[in-house]
């Protein structure tokens, strides 16, 4: 397997910067539409994990899923988002509204998903979601984690 990274800098969450950091690495491992063909859905996977304000840097920051629904979008596929924070539906919406998400999604008329429920696959729990969709994008969040010493993609 040939894998390709590309790193590239932005230094604050301004959303044009964030949108051409992000279309710029994209564009240095094939550009979007090596990924996303026309009418394919796909599905952003962010690190929901707290209810926590974007500042706070524990989940994916909502500018930065922004730039890459703009992205999606740009080639033509039709995207959604979903995570599933642990616990109830109730938990999933406080972690959406205090970290921006639910905000960020509304703007951008983004279909949410509360992943609730699974398939085994080979003993492991799949999001039903994850496995209905054409292409499915993690959206980690690069930090530190008291259980890990860092987290970087699911």
């Amino acid at each position: 397997m040939n894998t390709k990274v590309a790193i590239v800098r932005c230094k604050d969450y301004e959303p044009e910067r964030v949108y051409n950091a992000i279309e710029k690495a994209v564009n240095l491992i094939g550009g979007i539409k090596f990924f996303v063909k026309p009418g394919q859905k796909v599905l952003l996977k962010p690190n929901l994990l707290s209810a926590k304000p974007p500042e706070s840097a524990i989940d994916t920051h909502p500018e930065f899923a922004r730039a890459v629904v703009r992205l999606v979008r740009s080639a033509g596929g039709d995207v959604s988002l979903g995570d599933t924070p642990g616990g109830s539906i109730k938990r999933f919406e406080d972690v959406l509204v205090k970290s921006g998400m639910q905000k960020m999604a509304q703007e951008e008329k983004l279909k949410l998903a509360h992943f609730d429920k699974f398939e085994e696959r080979n003993g492991i729990p799949i999001a039903k979601e994850a496995l209905d969709t054409d292409v499915l994008i993690s959206l980690p969040k690069f930090k530190t984690h008291n259980l890990m010493t860092f987290t970087g993609a699911i």
